[in-house]
């Protein structure tokens, strides 16, 4: 009987223990558990797999609850009602396996019920920089959502075209303008002393809709001008300086977050901005079209060539010109060396040996090997790129 009496104790602190642990658990949402495993290195857990841990943990929860009640049965059932047993029975149940773990649980979440209103008193003389930011909060249900939208790619609800959509959607607020931007080496400027008939054979040959207008240095944008505006000068107003036709333009910092220039460009009526460096010099440009190829990809229109064509392979390795973006060249390449934010191909070599190399110099960069075909003084033009061994 004592032995029975020790094993009952025992089986009831293992039913409780289950008990409290469904408890807790059923708390937060598949979504909510996936995250916090893979950030403790579980990366291959899926919201399929949580879902099962849940149903194991739900049946061995049931089994030491009925060989508990069981023990019961054997040790008071002969002394006891079998009626008045049965009732406890159910009670004891309700109580101390659903009610009570339930409530343990709510008391150490940290917005339960009981200790939300003294919480909420305590809030109002904590400094808002110990609490959780709006940023921080943003970012976790940005977190969450990604998770939700690879599941659905999983079990085929969306279509891995829409899950990338919505994946550029949710990343959105996070982009700013420096990861977007065309870089100050790739602008297309125009001086403001120049005619407008220069103007025109610049317009023809960039195929841009609108030039930023300098003077004396790219370090000094006064303007752009519309290629539209162009249409309407007339032959003998050809000869006029490019500043005649000029519109105003604004300046915006390289860490804007792109979502807030969205709705600066929307304020102004304008598609084009200027971007500074924290010098004040000029280090790029953005328009409205970079901002939407970041949540649906890159838009080609009748002048511009596909951009995978910039890739190209001689047999040995793969041709690229300098402003190829470097994750498209590491996912031909299925290589996994760490990029430090760079953007483009020549920027990652340039920022590794932290000087612009010669033509026909050989690079080696983790296990890759880049040979340069074309530089100038001031950016690479094409480089050879070779797989080789670590």
């Amino acid at each position: 009987m004592r032995s029975l009496n020790i094993l009952s104790i025992l089986i009831f602190i293992i039913s409780f223990s289950f008990s409290f642990v469904e408890a807790t658990i059923s708390r937060f949402s598949n979504v909510f558990l996936v995250k916090f495993l893979r950030e403790k290195g579980l990366e291959n857990v899926d919201v399929n797999r949580i879902e099962s841990y849940r149903k194991i943990l739900r049946s061995f929860r049931q089994i030491f609850i009925l060989f508990f009640f069981l023990l019961l049965w054997l040790i008071y059932g002969q002394i006891i009602n079998k009626w008045l047993f049965l009732t406890l029975s159910i009670i004891g149940y309700i109580i101390i396996f659903d009610v009570i773990p339930i409530l343990l649980s709510m008391l150490l979440k940290e917005r339960s019920l009981f200790i939300y209103p003294l919480l909420k008193i305590f809030d109002i003389s904590i400094p808002s920089s110990l609490q959780g930011s709006k940023e921080v909060k943003e970012e976790k249900e940005g977190e969450y959502l990604e998770i939700i939208i690879e599941q659905s790619e999983k079990e085929g609800l969306i279509k891995e075209e829409a899950g990338e959509l919505l994946e550029g959607v949710i990343k959105f607020r996070d982009v700013i303008v420096r990861d977007v931007m065309t870089p100050r080496a790739n602008m297309v400027c125009v001086s403001a002393d120049s005619t407008l008939r220069e103007l025109k054979e610049i317009v023809a040959n960039a195929m841009h809709s609108r030039i930023p207008v300098y003077s004396g240095s790219i370090d000094n944008i006064i303007g752009i001008v519309l290629a539209k505006d162009l249409l309407k000068v007339k032959e003998e107003e050809m000869d006029k300086p490019v500043s005649s036709l000029m519109r105003e333009t604004f300046f915006i910092p390289e860490t804007l977050k792109i979502h807030n220039l969205l709705q600066e460009f929307q304020r102004r009526r304008q598609k084009m901005a200027i971007v500074i460096d924290e010098f004040g010099g000029v280090s790029g440009l953005v328009t409205s079209e970079d901002i939407l190829e970041e949540i649906v990809g890159e838009l080609l229109d009748e002048y511009e060539m596909d951009r995978s064509q910039d890739i190209i392979s001689d047999g040995s390795g793969y041709i690229l010109k300098g402003d190829t973006e470097v994750e498209k060249m590491l996912e031909k390449l299925k290589s996994n060396i760490e990029i430090s934010g760079f953007k483009t191909v020549g920027g990652f070599i340039t920022g590794n040996i932290r000087r612009i190399p010669e033509k026909g110099e050989e690079i080696r960069i983790g296990d890759l090997k880049f040979t340069i075909l074309e530089a100038n003084k001031v950016k690479i033009e094409k480089i050879k790129v070779e797989k080789i061994g670590s």
